[in-house]
């Protein structure tokens, strides 16, 4: 267990020696996992009501025109699925 241990130690060790910039990196990586989370969060919270008062006829927008776009794929997608397990 303890060689184990201190194989991947070693490892870990000769690669920060072999990569010193790594770590930087490392922490520049948290924070862009950070920020995107943030702004998915962000996005998610823009859309909700729009999808809420979603009317297919009038496109108020990018997004709306997206979510019509999007409900067509899923009937589309429903349908095609339903015709597969029929005709199996």
């Amino acid at each position: 267990m303890f060689s184990i241990i201190f194989a991947v130690l070693t490892v870990v060790s000769q690669f920060y020696n072999m990569f010193p910039r790594l770590v930087s990196w490392i922490k520049a990586r948290k924070l862009i996992l950070k920020n995107m989370e943030t702004t998915v969060r962000d996005v998610k919270d823009l859309i909700a009501p729009l999808k809420e008062t979603l009317n297919p006829h009038i496109s108020r927008g990018f997004v709306d025109c997206f979510l019509v776009r999007k409900q067509k794929e899923e009937v589309r997608l429903a349908n095609f699925c339903d015709f597969h397990q029929l005709h199996q």
